[in-house]
């Protein structure tokens, strides 16, 4: 029972910390902004942008799933 307690405290810190590098709300909000500019034609007409804003939602989308 001990043992169980103590995984138990070790999970309870792990997920804390990691909320705290990862905020789910934020990126998940910021992936739907992305999404959105991604969609947007004019945003082919400028390379650059483009590629910087694929790469974002691209890393996003990969830690979210």
């Amino acid at each position: 029972r001990a043992d169980a307690t103590q995984l138990h405290e070790q999970i309870t810190d792990s997920v804390s910390l990691l909320r705290g590098i990862f905020d789910w709300d934020a990126a998940t909000a910021r992936l739907a902004e992305l999404t959105a500019a991604s969609e947007d034609p004019d945003l082919w007409n400028r390379p650059a942008d483009a590629q910087k804003v694929m790469r974002e939602k691209n890393r996003l989308a990969d830690q979210i799933e």
